[in-house]
């Protein structure tokens, strides 16, 4: 519950004593020595002057009062404090006789609250001195809010504290409403108060007022007096005290009022068709010195309740001084003389196409919203007028009151005047994480940004929020300044004014101006205007900085300026550092200061004072030239202007001035001048017109060059592909050429290395053909090597009986007696230009054909041709097939045989005169494989793999050798298995000739296999 007094005239509070107290207090403090005021200072910042004080002047202006219930109309005064604190409010009666009330604010989470009759407050007599004024003194700082209270209209205020009052003012209001003939005339009014004796004010009204009309008139005021002017509606429609100038001799207090407005002007012909909705404005103005050259207007907040026919509000801003440019949302909307304003509307519908408004003047300006009237008459919200606060004017900290009022809609029935309570926070995107209400986190997601044209750093930088609150006192806080307003919504009534603002003429921070030399930056920091609060402290934090060293910076009290020096540490690389600086208030300025370095190189590595090194073996009288690449490894474009090696026998071939951009690699290139023998060292050093860096040494070393390139050779396995790799000799690496010259039968692919060096890859494109080629390679100096060589090819002719043979031309046997042994010539030419050696011939089966050992090797010279013997030796009647391999350079060559077994019958009369005959079998149960064939000192016996072992159940086989004669040899009884399926013969002792063989089951004596066996030796 709030802390609520109720006054009535009929009752006076006592005592003095609190008053006494407070103005001994204050006679204390203005009598305190300068040195002591330093010594605080030491100690820390000044406090900045808010709208928060112990000392309060100001006036009510009259409302329009039409119900007149008792009770109804009424002036509340709520006051808030961080902390407990006593004081008095005072006033004069309706009789003029002075009114003290004690006010008392122990818990500091409840506002205290006291409401006053109207009529016994309100200014009423226009355009004359009275003292219907209101002081309030605390002994703590307090914040204080007024609002004029009738049957729905009403209004509030901000209340500033003494400090706040000035002696210039230019005034902001809205146009007196004429009532169209159908509702009661209400002008547009401004009240004065004194806040010291014998204060003469000049007033120049912009508009007619009752008693003066608009000459310029002067009033003495005595301290508390007042002073109302209200506009003459009845003979200027519309008349307007907005440009209206005030100036004093001493400080007065400016309040800004209507008694009610329409909100905008209706004409007669609308009015006749709308309802007349009305009510009253009120807010203090404050002096010029206190205006700002940025205002930021947020869309209003739409009630929840009942929202209104009309979200469009009239906003007007208002110029200081002649030619002053006004900007919205970056744009150029007007130029205005001192005293004009410029009037323009604020959208508050969510769908708007621009949702808030950034104003910029070139000179200081003051910018008032003013709440349109609610279509219907009846509905929530009502016109009230809101001074915006000026970015300058920014604060990190409030303490805010959402003001509760009772009203009266009859006689027994009461209820809240203000159905909706809310706060608009406007805050830059930085401070998002750290504004609290009522120390409670906002959540980011209500925050919406200004939908504006860009233009505007603030339309970009900042956001608002509609953040609705219960009637009390609330607290916002954040890590940067902000702008908050508040709002009210009733039963056709509203209120708004700004939560608070700083107070200060120094509303600028110290200004930072900065001059950038080679390596160094000269900067100086100034706070010198005669509103400044002077230098604090001026630093450059160690977390800034990199690479840079600050001089002349350190803590400094009442001082206008400071000068300093940044350097780089390390000329080759970049710097950066931030220089703050604080006034005497607190407030801070950044200056970013980024130093570039001398940031190119030729090895990103190289970022201090290493040089590169290398060395180059010449030939006299040759220019060498070479490659050498640049690198801007810094952060910002560079531009060498010089480039060159010390001595000048080294040229550079680039154009200057070089620009290097981030990151971004030139090559260029340097040539060495020969003219002589010997040995020397020359520097490349690299200039941006401040200095010159030494990035590398060459050491040349000179002299004539007569060894040959080296070569170096690796063959492929069947040397299908030979690769050289050619490079100059060791003493010079000034690179190689090679010239073809000749290459049959094959490619070559000649490729330059990275290093100079070339590769040479000769790729045979067969190897049944001779291969050729010829190359040459030469140094820079002209001397050579020749890699040539001729690669013999397989290259063969073959005839058999007279026909060449082939691939698609077999070598045919043709009828050739099952069980008996027939070999025939084959002829193989060599047709290569080089001799060959076959050192082995190999047949596919190898079980009815074969070569002969002794055949073996084959030597063939160029262009010659031998026999080669190829024997068949069919088993059974059938045809036989097999395939002929010849194998050299890893190359093969296949020529099929086809041979023709033919059924015989042998008969011969044995020494016993009995006839023996002999028949070949036609086939054998078993598959066998005798090799060689025809044999010469052994023969190898294979049972093939294929045979279904399961037949024989687990017998071994005896293999039985005869001679024609059908004697047996000496090589019977051997025995063969499937687990051991491979027998050797010792043939040796057998003669020449033709023999047979028989393979038979050594359980159940039957013969598997029979076949011929021919020994040549």
């Amino acid at each position: 519950m709030n802390q609520r007094f109720h006054y009535s005239s009929r009752r006076a509070v006592q005592g003095v004593s609190g008053h006494l107290l407070l103005q001994f207090i204050s006679l204390l403090l203005a009598v305190l020595p300068t040195s002591l005021w330093s010594q605080i200072g030491n100690t820390a910042f000044k406090t900045p002057r808010t709208h928060i004080g112990t000392d309060f002047w100001f006036a009510i202006p009259p409302n329009f009062h039409t119900a007149q219930l008792d009770g109804d109309d009424k002036i509340s005064l709520v006051i808030s404090a961080d902390r407990p604190t006593q004081g008095e409010i005072r006033f004069a009666d309706s009789a003029g006789r002075a009114t003290v009330l004690r006010l008392s604010i122990q818990n500091p989470a409840q506002p205290f609250t006291v409401e006053i009759p109207a009529k016994d407050v309100e200014l009423q007599v226009n355009e004359q001195v009275s003292r219907r004024s209101f002081h309030i003194l605390t002994e703590n700082p307090v914040s204080v809010y007024a609002l004029n209270t009738a049957h729905q209209s009403a209004d509030g205020m901000l209340v500033f504290p003494a400090h706040a009052s000035g002696k210039r003012f230019i005034t902001l209001g809205y146009p007196s409403d004429d009532g169209a003939g159908l509702v009661p005339k209400t002008p547009s009014q401004l009240g004065v108060v004194a806040t010291e004796n014998a204060t003469r004010v000049r007033i120049t009204p912009s508009a007619p007022t009752k008693l003066h009309g608009t000459t310029p008139h002067e009033i003495t005021l005595q301290q508390g007096e007042t002073y109302l002017l209200q506009a003459d509606a009845t003979i200027s429609t519309a008349a307007d005290l907005t440009g209206t100038v005030l100036e004093a001799s001493k400080p007065i207090v400016v309040i800004s009022s209507h008694e009610r407005a329409n909100v905008p002007i209706s004409s007669l012909e609308q009015i006749r068709t709308r309802s007349i909705s009305r009510d009253y404005m009120l807010e203090q103005l404050l002096p010029l010195e206190y205006w700002g050259r940025s205002v930021i207007v947020p869309p209003l907040p739409i009630p929840q309740t009942s929202v209104p026919d009309v979200t469009s509000h009239i906003v007007r801003v208002l110029a200081s001084g002649n030619a002053t440019q006004i900007r919205i949302n970056g744009r150029l909307a007007a130029t205005l003389q001192a005293g004009q304003f410029y009037e323009t509307t604020l959208a508050s519908a969510p769908n708007a196409a621009v949702r808030g408004l950034v104003i910029e003047g070139s000179e200081p300006i003051a910018v008032a919203v003013y709440a349109s009237s609610n279509g219907s008459g009846s509905g929530i919200s009502d016109p009230f007028m809101l001074s915006v606060p000026p970015q300058e004017q920014y604060l990190k900290g409030f303490r805010s009151v959402s003001v509760r009022s009772i009203q009266r809609i009859s006689r027994t029935i009461t209820e809240e005047a203000f159905r909706e309570h809310y706060l608009t926070i406007i805050a830059p995107l930085s401070a998002l994480a750290s504004i609290r209400l009522d120390n409670q986190a906002l959540a980011n997601g209500i925050f919406e940004r200004f939908s504006a044209p860009s233009g505007s750093a603030a339309v970009a930088e900042y956001v608002f929020a509609h953040v609705r609150v219960n009637a009390g006192v609330h607290t916002i806080s954040a890590d940067a300044p902000l702008g908050v307003l508040a709002f009210g919504y009733g039963n056709a009534t509203s209120y708004g004014f700004p939560a608070g603002q700083r107070l200060e003429l120094d509303n600028l921070a110290p200004r930072i101006l900065t001059q950038a030399t080679c390596g160094m930056v000269r900067g100086v920091v100034y706070d010198s205007a005669m509103v400044d609060s002077k230098l604090f402290r001026v630093s450059a934090p160690d977390s800034s900085r990199r690479n840079i060293v600050v001089d002349g910076l350190g803590r400094l009290i009442s001082s206008d300026s400071l000068v300093f020096t940044a350097r780089l540490v390390n000329p080759y690389q970049d710097g950066r550092t931030t220089i703050m600086a604080w006034d005497s208030l607190g407030q801070v300025s950044l200056r970013h200061l980024e130093i570039s370095g001398l940031t190119v190189h030729a090895d990103t590595a190289f970022q201090a004072t290493q040089i590169l090194t290398s060395s180059a073996t010449l030939i006299t009288g040759r220019t060498a030239c070479f490659q050498l690449s640049l690198v801007n490894y810094g952060k910002f474009p560079k531009q060498i202007d010089s480039l060159g090696f010390l001595s000048g026998r080294i040229r550079v071939n680039a154009m200057l001035p070089l620009v290097l951009q981030p990151n971004e690699r030139r090559t260029i290139e340097y040539c060495v001048l020969t003219s002589q023998s010997g040995e020397f060292i020359d520097t490349l050093a690299i200039g941006d017109g401040c200095r010159l860096r030494p990035i590398l040494a060459v050491n040349v070393e000179i002299f004539a060059d007569t060894t040959g390139p080296l070569l170096r050779e690796k063959v492929s396995e069947c040397e299908r592909k030979i690769e050289y790799i050619a490079s100059d000799n060791g003493r010079f690496r000034t690179g190689v050429s090679a010239e073809l010259i000749a290459a049959t039968h094959c490619t070559v692919q000649i490729e330059r290395l990275p290093n100079a060096n070339l590769r040479i890859v000769v790729t045979l494109l067969n190897r049944k053909s001779d291969a050729y080629y010829k190359i040459i390679v030469s140094d820079s100096a002209g001397n050579t090597r020749t890699i040539e060589r001729r690669i013999p090819g397989l290259f063969l002719r073959y005839t058999f009986a007279g026909m060449e043979v082939g691939r698609n031309v077999p070598l045919q046997f043709t009828a050739v007696n099952a069980a008996a042994v027939t070999c025939a010539t084959l002829f193989v030419e060599n047709m290569s230009a080089f001799p060959i050696q076959l050192d082995t011939l190999r047949l596919h089966r190898n079980l009815t054909f074969s070569i002969p050992p002794s055949e073996l090797p084959l030597r063939l010279a160029a262009g010659e041709a031998k026999p080669l013997r190829i024997c068949f030796a069919p088993t059974f009647a059938g045809t036989f097939h097999d395939t002929l391999f010849i194998e050299k350079f890893c190359e093969r060559e296949t020529l099929s045989i086809v041979g023709v077994g033919v059924d015989s019958q042998l008969e011969a009369i044995s020494r016993c005169n009995a006839l023996l005959r002999l028949h070949t079998r036609t086939k054998n149960t078993l598959e066998i494989s005798i090799l060689p064939q025809p044999a010469s000192d052994e023969l190898t016996v294979t049972l093939a793999s294929t045979v279904n072992t399961g037949q024989f159940d687990g017998a071994s086989l005896r293999m039985n050798v005869f001679d024609t004669k059908g004697i047996p040899s000496a090589v019977n009884q051997e025995y063969l298995s499937f687990a051991a399926p491979i027998i050797h013969l010792d043939t040796r002792q057998l003669p020449i000739g033709l023999y047979f063989y028989q393979l038979s089951n050594t359980i159940t004596g039957e013969i598997v296999a029979t076949g011929s066996i021919l020994i040549l030796r």
